[in-house]
């Protein structure tokens, strides 16, 4: 699995690459809402592959939670907690000249929030109506499913237009997984267009595969 060692730090896992040769910087992945995932774990072998060290956050155990439900208002880990995790972790991990951030759906637009503090920031379907534009987002990548119902591709190419980021859609639902039932109410805020009851999406391998390869 390319991993010479897997070690639980304070908030992170440190994933370090055969130590033979020297590291090439270190890769930052920062998870979604339903936590750290096999995704997740994908990223951290290609990047050990690569030689790059791997700092995986847990966004969410020290604030006793397993998950994000994206409908409840009162919110446990917003996309602003999550940056604050990102910039600790830089903060704590000093020795890398070259930092490498990655994030997949909310733990995405964590990791736009921080792009101006890393090297180069790749992002999966990251939820971008709550980010200013003028923040300044710096050396981004962007991909965004063209079918995408929780983050939707017209969100991606507005910003897309009012920022200096690539953008690469691919024609995939959110994440490229199946999603959970859907718990939406109606008087409740959310990134949907609408709240369809039922939705069933298969596993997209081919999509999933070229992000792997874009990344």
């Amino acid at each position: 699995m390319n991993m010479d060692k897997i070690e639980l730090r304070d908030f992170y896992l440190y994933i370090t690459p055969n130590r033979h040769e020297q590291s090439q910087g270190a890769v930052i992945i920062s998870h979604g809402s339903g936590g750290i995932s096999d995704i997740n774990l994908k990223f951290a072998y290609i990047a050990c592959a690569n030689n790059y060290d791997v700092f995986i956050i847990d966004h969410f155990t020290k604030r006793n939670i397993k998950s994000q439900y994206w409908h409840d208002l009162n919110e446990l880990c917003t996309f602003d907690n999550m940056a604050e995790d990102i910039l600790k972790l830089i903060s704590i991990e000093k020795e890398y000249d070259k930092i490498l951030l990655s994030g997949i759906s909310a733990g995405g637009t964590g990791a736009i929030l921080t792009s101006s503090y890393v090297t180069k920031t790749f992002v999966i379907c990251p939820a971008l109506a709550f980010i200013d534009p003028l923040y300044g987002a710096k050396n981004l990548t962007i991909i965004a499913g063209i079918k995408d119902d929780w983050c939707p591709i017209n969100q991606a190419r507005k910003y897309q237009k009012e920022v200096q980021c690539k953008l690469i859609e691919l024609p995939c639902y959110h994440g490229f997984l199946n999603p959970r039932e859907d718990r939406f109410l109606k008087d409740t805020i959310s990134l949907r267009e609408g709240h369809p009851k039922g939705v069933t999406v298969k596993y997209d391998k081919e999509c999933a595969e070229k992000t792997y390869w874009l990344f």
